[in-house]
């Protein structure tokens, strides 16, 4: 097994690795932009944005994201960290191709509808409080030396 690179004109590093004997796929979108990237008046809109590609785009609900990946067995995730966002998906490999469609969608043309923003903005602010991750706290943490050697 071994991984392929490819860089695209537009900048876009695509890395795959195929595995034959399997009949699932894993795939996902890596975005340089996570916690540490935010500004002081901006803490925690890196994981907004993460939550809100979810609640639908111009071409799907929310429920019909949810529903088109989990229809055929699937699973969509995200994850914000201090250098990065994710998104990603794991489904059947006859599915690649839906999954590959979800997963631009939401971030090429989610809606971000403001009162959901303003709703979720409130939540995750004090439920992340009340838990004892505030953004801040993270954001201000030193990357380890020789972290990802």
């Amino acid at each position: 097994m071994s991984v392929e690179i490819t860089r695209l004109a537009n900048g876009l590093t695509i890395a795959t690795e195929t595995m034959p004997t399997l009949e699932s796929a894993a795939l996902g979108i890596w975005v340089k932009a996570g916690a540490r990237d935010e500004m002081a008046n901006e803490h925690g809109i890196a994981h907004l944005l993460e939550h809100m590609a979810f609640k639908g785009t111009t071409r799907r609900t929310a429920r019909q994201i949810a529903e088109q990946i989990e229809d055929v067995g699937g699973d969509l995730n995200a994850a914000t960290s201090v250098e990065t966002t994710s998104y990603y998906a794991r489904v059947l490999k006859n599915d690649v191709p839906l999954a590959i469609d979800i997963l631009t969608d939401i971030l090429v043309d989610s809606r971000f509808d403001e009162a959901e923003a303003r709703a979720r903005t409130t939540g995750h602010i004090a439920g992340d409080r009340r838990r004892g991750r505030h953004p801040r706290r993270h954001r201000l943490r030193p990357f380890p030396a020789g972290g990802l050697r």
